[in-house]
């Protein structure tokens, strides 16, 4: 397991600052990038600092809600749903 990153105290007004000095050297793509990259930093860290949210709600924010479950994933097997089913009588 890597170590956790270094933490420092940033504020957003410091990085919007940064951001606008590297914009040149960057170009528009990664820019664009970074700066939604450090949007979305901000607005997890004020959810989580402010309490106003689970760790149900983080984790679909982070990874997106599921959307496949197992059972819809994986077909069935063929003659499974005939070998379940009871014989009736004639």
């Amino acid at each position: 397991m890597k170590p956790p990153p270094l933490r420092i105290d940033v504020n957003r007004e410091e990085l919007e600052s940064v951001l606008a000095h590297v914009r040149e050297k960057l170009g528009d793509p990664d820019y664009e990038m970074l700066k939604a990259a450090i949007g979305t930093l901000a607005y997890l860290t004020d959810l989580v600092q402010d309490r106003e949210i689970s760790l149900l709600q983080l984790r679909k924010i982070l990874l997106g809600a599921s959307t496949e479950r197992t059972w819809q994933a994986t077909p069935v097997p063929p003659n499974t749903y005939a070998a379940a089913k009871p014989k009736q009588a004639a």
